[in-house]
């Protein structure tokens, strides 16, 4: 008996052991260090492909550790529980920028140690997110239009020929993808509804509420990245999207066409960003302007067909035949607007779940 209860017992301890180094492994700190020289880069999925941060550590000797994020959400709820510790460098979009700012989490730039930074595009810089750059680098930047199918739409020459944000929020016999982002999807509304992208009164607000709300009887599902499969596979005939998605697809989907509405077009700029908590700034400036570099800003919109913040980049192209057509359309516009928090973040929430649950 003595015997059976010890092997029981030493059974149960190594189950023991086994369970607390599993938990100790998962709740590893992401700012443990397993390199002598290691950058932690907090960034979008798709963004920075592997072989440039490759090369940089073979160059440098900085190894680079990538963490992600799939919302500026999500990037902004790690930021605050953890004051910054464990990033050294960020590329948060436009209106996180402001709130990482405004909440201390990351550090001013010394824009002369940007080795580019006068050849980035004028209508990228001091916008309303961060005046003058005192905090911010853009990266690279897309816009927000109506990816339509022309076959579909044969019929309806006014969606072809004025597009507009109307056709998403008018009530229609087609089927619409729309943003799930509570932030993109208020703005939009709020330039529909008022011709404004500023701060909403509490009955403008409601009335915002109300369009999304009525909305969603025609709209086939809420999605970023999906969209462009569901407008290629035809299970919607119009979809807001993003600039990049468009030219993925375009290719394969010769009938999809991307349309710029009219009035403002709204723009998303990815941005360089320098953590408040980082012990490794220097390597931060150092893989910044490896990445501003030519050769490497080419290889990440290859990955990613984001636009260039040097704008000449853009014509070096090779992978998809519209993109500098595309973009050139887009600046002679000139007429940008970027995404903003219109009322607070509670209040953002308290709409987004009266709307997803009516």
């Amino acid at each position: 008996m003595p015997y059976r209860r010890f092997i029981r017992f030493s059974f149960v301890c190594l189950c023991l052991l086994t369970i607390f180094t599993l938990i100790a492994i998962l709740i590893q700190t992401p700012w443990e260090k397993k390199y002598p020289d290691e950058l932690n880069v907090f960034t979008w999925a798709d963004y920075i492909p592997q072989e440039i941060a490759n090369e940089f550590e073979k160059q440098t000797g900085i190894h680079v550790h990538f963490h992600y994020y799939s919302s500026n959400e999500e990037l902004l709820v790690k930021m605050r529980s953890t004051k910054g510790t464990g990033y050294d460098l960020l590329i948060p979009s436009d209106y996180a920028v402001k709130i990482l700012i405004d909440e201390h989490l990351i550090k001013p730039i010394d824009k002369t140690k940007i080795d580019n930074f006068h050849q980035i595009a004028p209508f990228l810089c001091n916008r309303h997110f961060d005046p003058n750059n005192n905090y911010s680098v853009p990266s690279l930047w897309e816009v927000f239009g109506l990816g339509v199918d022309r076959e579909a739409l044969a019929s309806n020459k006014e969606i072809l020929e004025k597009p507009s944000f109307k056709h998403l929020f008018q009530p229609t016999s087609y089927k619409i993808t729309m943003t799930p982002d509570v932030v993109e999807a208020v703005a939009i509304a709020s330039q529909y509804l008022y011709n404004k992208t500023e701060a909403l009164s509490k009955e403008q607000l409601l009335e915002v509420e109300q369009l999304l709300t009525k909305q969603k009887k025609w709209t086939e599902a809420y999605a970023d990245y999906r969209a462009k499969y569901l407008i290629s596979t035809k299970n919607c005939s119009i979809a807001l999207l993003r600039s990049p998605f468009f030219h993925q697809i375009k290719a394969d989907s010769p009938f999809i066409d991307f349309l710029i509405p009219e009035g403002p077009i709204f723009l998303s700029i990815e941005s360089y960003a320098i953590s408040q908590d980082t012990q490794q700034e220097e390597a931060a400036y150092k893989f910044i302007n490896f990445l501003m570099k030519k050769e490497n800003t080419l290889k990440m919109i290859e990955f990613c067909p984001l636009y260039p913040s040097v704008i000449e980049y853009g014509k070096d192209l090779k992978n998809y035949p519209e993109f500098d057509e595309t973009l050139h359309k887009i600046i002679e516009r000139d007429e940008f607007e970027c995404f903003r928090y219109l009322v607070s973040e509670n209040d953002m929430r308290k709409l987004w779940i009266n709307v997803k649950k009516s």
